[in-house]
């Protein structure tokens, strides 16, 4: 499911141009909680894994994906535990999505793989000019 789109402004070469960033959330449906957690505490751990077994929390795949030009960057990070969406109250599924965007800096990581891709791309075609 797309989470979000956006517009970042970048620069290569002296050239600056715009990227689409899609980032998109899926639920990791092979993935059991009892396998993905262990705490020292055990009955914190039991809480825990009660959260996810009433919903309110579920374990996702975040992907970012940076394109420009026809090329891409990517980031993608799994076994995120992350808060369910709400229909009437989205703010805590949104905070939880973009706290892990921000902590593992996945936005910037695809805009950086792009502009790596788009340097490689423009050497390569250097030998044709």
């Amino acid at each position: 499911m797309i989470f979000k789109i956006e517009n970042h402004d970048l620069e290569v070469n002296g050239i600056k141009f715009s990227a689409e960033v899609m980032i998109a959330v899926e639920e990791e449906c092979d993935t059991r909680i009892e396998d993905d957690i262990s705490f020292d505490d055990k009955e914190a751990e039991k809480l825990y894994i009660a959260r996810f077994k009433r919903g309110e929390l579920f374990i996702g795949c975040i992907t970012v994906t940076a394109r420009a030009y026809g090329l891409e960057g990517c980031d993608v990070l799994g076994a995120c535990h992350l808060f369910s969406n709400n229909c009437f109250d989205s703010t805590a599924y949104e905070r939880s999505v973009n706290e892990t965007l921000s902590d593992y800096s996945m936005v910037e990581n695809a805009l950086t793989e792009l502009k790596r891709n788009i340097k490689m791309q423009a050497a390569d075609l250097q030998q044709f000019i």
